[in-house]
């Protein structure tokens, strides 16, 4: 087409043709978005010859602009999760490090980092990760892989740094060419030394708030009292002013009612966690509050037994919160019984003790699961739990 002063031409070719990768290779991934993206321009120096230049060039160095976009070793600026750092530290450690890496190599080698740290008792991420990184060992090569693309890949890549290659059907990371031509020895050594600094910072960020909470355990369990694990099955017995107890607790406010209770130990001011079993396989904690008499005898709540003049043991209990387990998250057992495996927790009598040294840990993860700003997952929070318990 015609311009003012000049012809036009637009060229067209595939995005599997060899032209598309050696120009990805030489300026990187567009991004319509991105400000500073590079701009290729195509020019007619001699008739036959067409020359393909870079407007960023002109702009310094894409070293430069690398070293930037990594940040200082002291910052965490730009990093919401660890997957950037530890693709950096794949990358670039000095075993693996080549202008183009086989995807399937890199993979495994961010895979094992995590793996490291779950086996060494540390922590792999916090909320809102994915779940492959929480519970490595049980993430394949193939779901790290898709991890890595949607996220750190995706990001560097529209930077125009990463790209990555396809050589006789095997799948490459590459760094791009000018990039890895213009760094040498020293900067490598800066490169690998500032992705450990950060890795470390990351780190001892979230290994601070462990120890935090660990400390807390430790100095709730000082202070609670005893606790008790009451049951409802909502298949045995209808609560008639369960919705009732639910409104009431989402304004704030406490809900006393009058529950079975085996043990006649408990004591004003005891803990009680209220579990719901059965109901198709529902199961997990939905209310938690205190005691708030002792143990006295009630008609028994099954109506059948009361006509023939049973009685049963029974509690007044304050609950302050209670979920709607229809609509609510509520604390599944599952989780529960891998934290506290020496516990019963889906007895068939309503009203048994929590063993002392779990008592503070059931209250965090409790406390976790009703608490809408958490930081950090109910997994992160296990890992505290288990660290908690294997001190005392």
């Amino acid at each position: 087409m015609k311009a003012a002063d000049r012809d036009v031409y637009q060229i067209r070719y595939p995005e599997s043709s060899p032209l598309c990768a050696a120009l990805r290779q030489r300026f990187g991934s567009p991004d319509a978005n991105q400000k500073d993206a590079d701009t290729v321009e195509i020019w007619t120096s001699n008739p036959g010859i067409i020359e393909i230049r870079c407007a960023k060039d002109k702009n310094g160095s894409i070293k430069e602009d690398f070293l930037k976009y990594l940040g200082a070793p002291d910052s965490l600026y730009g990093y919401q999760k660890s997957y950037k750092l530890v693709f950096y530290r794949c990358y670039f450690q000095e075993a693996l490090y080549e202008e183009r890496i086989r995807m399937d190599r890199l993979t495994k080698q961010f895979r094992q980092f995590y793996l490291d740290r779950k086996r060494s008792g540390l922590l792999t991420e916090y909320e809102g990760s994915d779940e492959v990184v929480i519970t490595p060992e049980k993430g394949t090569v193939d779901e790290f892989l898709s991890l890595i693309m949607r996220n750190p890949f995706n990001a560097i890549s529209k930077k125009g740094f990463f790209c990555k290659e396809k050589i006789d059907g095997t799948e490459y990371f590459a760094i791009r060419h000018e990039l890895y031509e213009s760094l040498d020895d020293q900067d490598l050594e800066n490169i690998r030394d500032i992705v450990f600094k950060k890795l470390e910072l990351y780190y001892s960020k979230e290994q601070r708030e462990q120890e935090t909470e660990v400390n807390h355990l430790a100095s709730v369990a000082e202070n609670v009292h005893k606790a008790w694990l009451l049951t409802w099955n909502p298949q045995h017995w209808n609560w008639d002013d369960y919705a009732a107890g639910i409104e009431a607790s989402r304004f704030g406010e406490s809900y006393q009612v009058t529950w079975s209770c085996a043990n006649t130990h408990v004591e004003p001011g005891d803990a009680v966690y209220l579990m719901l079993l059965g109901n198709n396989g529902v199961r997990g904690i939905i209310a938690a509050g205190k005691a708030i008499s002792k143990v006295f005898e009630v008609p028994h709540w099954d109506y059948k037994k009361a006509a023939k003049g049973q009685k049963t043991n029974s509690i007044k209990v304050s609950f302050e919160k209670i979920l709607d387990f229809r609509t609510d998250q509520i604390l599944r057992i599952e989780p529960i019984q891998e934290a506290f495996p020496d516990q019963k927790w889906n007895p068939q009598g309503s009203g048994i003790t929590i063993q002392d040294q779990y008592v503070a840990p059931l209250k965090a993860l409790w406390e976790r699961t009703v608490n809408e700003d958490r930081r950090r997952n109910v997994s992160d929070l296990m890992e505290t739990i288990r660290k908690y318990l294997s001190e005392k």
